[in-house]
């Protein structure tokens, strides 16, 4: 089974520390699934993986868009009060380059789970099944003890 992860995210430090949080939600999707595509929506100056990029734990399965702000201007009609990081768009222009059996739509700030706990969940659902998984509140500490002390 291959499975794909879509990220969306805009390089404006959202709910502050956006790189630190970034580099540890990609390296684990990087660890969980197949292929992860990361689409960078509208950032003002340039991709956050621009910056991260050497704190990431690369395997060849990372895949990068971005969509400039001029692009995302015209996808968006040029409507002044379209919102900054337009995520349906983001995501569906990820879910259309997916190759995955199985697509994960999530955000910058999630933590991934192991390989083995994503496939427990996808095989034990029947296929017509869209699954969602809340977020929950955690410290560092958790998330680094859940991913081997990374």
């Amino acid at each position: 089974m291959k499975i794909s992860a879509i990220i969306i995210s805009r390089n404006d430090n959202y709910g502050g520390y956006l790189a630190e949080r970034a580099i540890y939600a990609i390296n684990s999707a990087i660890a969980t699934y197949d292929e992860v595509i990361y689409v960078d929506w509208n950032s003002e100056t340039h991709s956050l993986l621009y910056e991260i990029k050497d704190n990431l734990q690369l395997k060849g399965n990372l895949k990068h868009i971005v969509i400039t702000p001029e692009v995302a201007s015209i996808l968006t009609n040029n409507d002044p009060e379209a919102q900054k990081c337009c995520e349906v768009l983001a995501r569906n222009i990820g879910i259309r380059r997916a190759t995955g059996d199985y697509i994960i739509s999530t955000n910058i700030d999630i933590i991934h789970p192991k390989r083995e706990d994503v496939e427990k969940v996808i095989n034990e659902s029947d296929g017509d099944t869209m699954i969602t998984l809340s977020r929950r509140e955690t410290t560092w500490d958790i998330i680094k003890e859940f991913h081997g002390g990374e």
